[in-house]
């Protein structure tokens, strides 16, 4: 089992060596039964922590109940979508 604070200190390396801007982590939080998976922005303009009190409140994915999605601060999801477009 992983520990919360490891988990988190996986996250900040991932965040910082981050080799594309705008991709996202996918996390395992075994500290909870059953284990949930938090998709995170990685590189974001604020850092993100892998669990449910995450300061962007993710929500969980529907047809997934193991997987909780966080939202991005950069607004990535908008351009991925095609909602926005790079000018």
């Amino acid at each position: 089992m992983i520990s919360s604070a490891s988990m988190q200190r996986a996250l900040a390396r991932m965040q910082r060596e981050s080799a594309h801007p705008h991709h996202w982590v996918a996390l395992v939080d075994a500290s909870c039964q059953p284990e949930r998976i938090h998709v995170i922005p990685a590189g974001d303009l604020r850092e993100h922590v892998g669990a449910l009190h995450c300061w962007c409140h993710p929500t969980q994915v529907e047809d997934m109940p193991a997987v909780w999605e966080h939202t991005s601060m950069d607004g990535r999801e908008a351009f991925e979508s095609g909602e926005r477009r790079l000018s």
